[in-house]
């Protein structure tokens, strides 16, 4: 009850910072509470995209959900396709589709990645992923 009611009264950086300091102990359940909820009050927010990549981290490391995590990452790109979490969004979106056994949805992934970001974090693993 108390995490639920600290949740509903939070701004959306409290619930942000909620989240991660759950993240940080191991409870994905209790990491995604504050995140769902900052979605739903603060729609169409830059924090709300931010809930939307975290939702993808939580999936794609704690649960190994990678079909879900995929599904966060796009809602983070297409919510803020010049965010600042743009080049992790695509390299997570493309590790999560090769985890998931997507082959050629992580190859096309690779390819754009590359092309926006040749010299990003993520681009070894996607000359990989293209050798395939």
């Amino acid at each position: 009850y108390g995490f639920q009611r600290a949740c509903q009264l939070a701004t959306a950086k409290e619930l942000l910072a909620l989240s991660d300091a759950a993240r940080l102990f191991g409870d994905h359940k209790e990491a995604v509470t504050p995140l769902h909820i900052l979605r739903r009050r603060f729609a169409s927010t830059t924090d709300a995209s931010a809930a939307a990549f975290r939702l993808g981290l939580v999936a794609f490391e704690r649960k190994h959900a990678y079909a879900e995590a995929a599904r966060w990452f796009e809602i983070y790109m297409r919510e803020q396709p010049s965010g600042p979490l743009m080049g992790d969004a695509f390299g997570r979106l493309m590790q999560a589709r090769a985890l998931s056994g997507d082959v050629d949805r992580a190859r096309e992934h690779a390819q754009q990645y590359l092309h926006r970001f040749p010299e990003g974090p993520y681009a070894l693993e996607a000359r990989g992923i293209l050798s395939w």
